[in-house]
């Protein structure tokens, strides 16, 4: 999944479906919240990385089409700036892109580090449980913790599919990360 179907899946999980508009901003915030304290400690996930060089990309992509659109308006300020020709301008910046969307695609999903970063996951979900749900956090089936847990780990650590279920039962039992 994507961040936004991630974010979403979260959500719809943590406030179930048709929330209130302003419950599911503030649950974004706190998830950019807690995605920036993971990335504080030195966990900044393939996900991340791979959103920044979308970003980079679209930039370029843009700056590419504006000088390809209008070479004479940007004629001068090449030749100022680059010393090159607007034509060639816009294929050093199509060459760009064409580069970073291959280290974009290069990115691979490395596994998880340790244990920790499974258990940081599941207690972040423990706490949108407690600041967002007013159900509590269970190990039953029927219950989304889990789920929640999993989402969480995909968005952080940029793998899907991992099992959370022994980090929920640490965090469950009161074994909290980095205890």
């Amino acid at each position: 999944m994507v961040r936004d179907e991630l974010e979403k899946a979260i959500a719809d999980q943590i406030l179930g479906i048709g929330a209130s508009e302003a419950r599911a901003a503030s649950l974004r915030r706190r998830l950019e919240l807690m995605q920036d304290e993971f990335a504080a400690i030195g966990s900044e996930s393939p996900m991340t990385v791979r959103d920044r060089l979308a970003a980079i990309l679209d930039d370029t992509k843009r700056a590419a089409r504006a000088v390809a659109d209008a070479p004479d308006m940007f004629e001068d300020v090449c030749r100022e700036v680059t010393g090159a020709s607007s034509t060639a301008l816009a294929l050093m910046l199509h060459d760009l892109s064409e580069r970073v969307r291959e280290l974009a695609n290069s990115i691979t999903v490395r596994k998880v580090r340790s244990e920790a970063q499974k258990k940081l996951c599941a207690w972040f979900a423990w706490q949108l449980f407690d600041e967002f749900s007013d159900a509590k956090p269970t190990l039953t089936p029927s219950k989304p913790y889990i789920a929640v847990s999993e989402f969480m780990a995909e968005l952080l650590l940029g793998e899907p599919g991992l099992s959370m279920d022994t980090a929920c039962r640490e965090v469950i039992k009161g074994r909290f990360p980095g205890s």
